[in-house]
């Protein structure tokens, strides 16, 4: 009886630890379209309005789109698990930037790592987090 007990007690953690395994070796991000859910900093949490959409192009170039503009620039896949954005800038400046343009435009030339969580992608660096899911 004591058995089935902790089994079901662990069974949960058990769950959600194979839920969120690590793929970040095994994924190929740059095959995928993402999807950006929500940026996160020590100061705050936001999440978009609308698709921002990250495709990478080739082995060193991509585009995400901003609320009303298109942006993209260069990248360099250093290891799995490491990137560096080179550049990042809008093509267009068709109207108004808003919070979550800022942050992302902010926030993206300083991400140095990536790490792949089933069908999450998050960007990392020392100012904060991008989350992105698979499209």
């Amino acid at each position: 009886m004591r058995t089935y007990v902790l089994l079901i007690l662990l069974f949960p953690a058990i769950v959600s630890s194979s839920c969120k395994k690590d793929l970040t070796n095994e994924v190929d991000i740059t095959q995928s379209l993402w999807i950006v859910k929500s940026i996160k900093t020590d100061k705050e949490q936001l999440k978009p309005d609308h698709e921002y959409i990250l495709e990478f192009l080739n082995d060193s170039l991509f585009n995400l789109n901003l609320s009303v503009n298109s942006g993209g620039g260069k990248y360099k896949l250093v290891s799995k698990g490491n990137i560096l954005i080179d550049t990042f800038d809008p093509y267009t400046e068709i109207c108004c930037e808003n919070d979550f343009d800022n942050s992302l435009l902010y926030l993206l030339p300083k991400v140095i790592e990536y790490e792949v969580l089933r069908n999450i992608l998050i960007f990392k660096s020392s100012e904060g987090e991008i989350e992105f899911k698979k499209e």
